[in-house]
């Protein structure tokens, strides 16, 4: 999370690093807004960060429309020819996607459906 808010620091006070970030992000390809935003958020955080993160920042998360990172991913998403005519309403709603499905990735869906491992019993003390 260190290096989330130091990149937004540095996003906040470094135009040559916002431009540059820019045109990455705005490289990205996909034909949906959906397929755009996933690309995107994995190319800016990771996995363990997307956890922690969430849209208002309820529940001690960090908020991440109050990151510097919003307005550059709805840039880019808006030089991006297939998802150029996308609202920020649409922009939020799948950011929002992207963040709450992060526990599922990486195999955390597999973990939750395994079954609960038995815990030994403790033989009673005579």
């Amino acid at each position: 999370m260190e290096q989330l808010e130091e990149l937004d620091r540095q996003l906040k006070i470094n135009r040559e690093l916002h431009r540059h970030l820019l045109s990455i992000l705005s490289a990205t390809g996909g034909k949906r807004l959906r397929e755009v935003i996933r690309r995107m958020m994995t190319e800016l955080i990771t996995n363990e960060v997307a956890k922690k993160t969430n849209w208002t920042g309820q529940g001690g998360k960090t908020s991440f429309s109050a990151l510097a990172l919003r307005a550059l991913v709805e840039k880019a998403v808006r030089r991006n020819s297939s998802t150029a005519g996308c609202s920020n309403a649409e922009v939020k709603a799948e950011v929002g996607y992207f963040l709450k499905g992060a526990s599922d990735r990486d195999g955390g869906r597999q973990a939750r459906r395994q079954p609960a491992q038995p815990q030994p019993e403790v033989a009673a003390e005579q």
